[in-house]
């Protein structure tokens, strides 16, 4: 499915549209403007020229999300905005902290705060040593300036403007429905808790209540459901950085990460759409939808 042309109101949403270079692209709303926005951190297909990495890119392509932005085109259509970031996720990774530094990859000690995690021990922190796999990205140290240079031009610009969009939302409606778009592996590798089974078509990650109100996920997984999609709610994943951050029910700010089955809609070695992305692509719009009338009737 095609993103639409219609033109139409955005409802008095106070952005035009953006769109930094290599960085991050915002299209605003093409109807009425909606507490809801909705992102895509990890299909970007832009490798900056000094990334220097060793893997050949058609293998480091697979680190991507793939068309997780264009199954989430009609968001426009539906009241959100849609943000989305075009760097390629293995030059850097806005789903973990800034700080999450593997030491390993850089060839001095770093200089700056640090965040211990496990990712970050297995080689995926903010920077990626290496693939889920194990497959190596590097045949060189990255410098701590290279990660400043990263940190400073990528990953704080697109927080920035996530930010950004949430307390405009919220400040305008008294709350906001952040839902962040991913893709996940078909079947759980030897480093996670689900290895070698076959994940569910859509996993939604909320923390555990602690990144959004339950009943919005509850009503996302709803609507997936009905249309015959098997759901399951934060395992394998519960949400990182992206929903650690920005979601504080509390404050009003709700934020749900969903991740999608690869093997519902797209070939692991050419990275193309198969023949079921036109029924996935219709879920997720109807899902949208679903969600805009939901929020409708929650401001009413």
């Amino acid at each position: 499915m095609q993103r639409s042309n219609r033109e139409g109101t955005n409802g008095g949403f106070p952005l035009s549209p953006r769109e930094r270079e290599g960085v991050l692209r915002l299209t605003p709303p093409r109807s009425d403007w909606l507490p809801l926005l909705i992102e895509t951190p990890h299909s970007g297909r832009h490798y900056p020229d000094d990334f220097g990495h060793a893997m050949p890119r058609h293998i480091l392509r697979k680190t991507e999300d793939p068309h997780v932005d264009r199954l989430f085109g009609a968001a426009p259509d539906h009241g959100a905005p849609l943000l989305e970031a075009l760097f390629a996720r293995s030059y850097i990774d806005v789903n973990r902290h800034q700080y999450e530094v593997d030491e390993h990859l850089l060839a001095h000690a770093w200089s700056g705060p640090k965040r211990r995690t496990r990712a970050a021990e297995r080689g995926r922190g903010v920077l990626w040593r290496q693939t889920v796999g194990g497959r190596q990205i590097y045949d060189r140290r990255v410098s701590p300036r290279e990660l400043r240079h990263r940190i400073i031009h990528y990953h704080q610009p697109y927080h920035q403007a996530l930010a950004e969009l949430i307390r405009l939302t919220r400040d305008r409606f008294g709350f906001s429905l952040h839902l962040s778009g991913h893709a996940m592996a078909a079947v759980g590798l030897a480093t996670h808790s689900d290895a070698g089974h076959r994940r569910p078509d859509i996993v939604l990650g909320d923390r555990d209540g602690e990144g959004a109100d339950p009943e919005i996920t509850r009503v996302l997984g709803e609507s997936l459901g009905a249309q015959g999609l098997s759901v399951a709610y934060n395992k394998p994943y519960r949400g990182a950085e992206l929903i650690r951050r920005h979601g504080n029910p509390a404050d009003g700010r709700h934020s749900v990460q969903i991740e999608i089955n690869r093997g519902l809609y797209v070939d692991d070695d050419s990275l193309e759409p198969t023949q079921g992305y036109d029924a996935l692509n219709e879920a997720i719009t109807v899902m949208l939808a679903d969600t805009a009338n939901y929020l409708r009737s929650r401001l009413l």
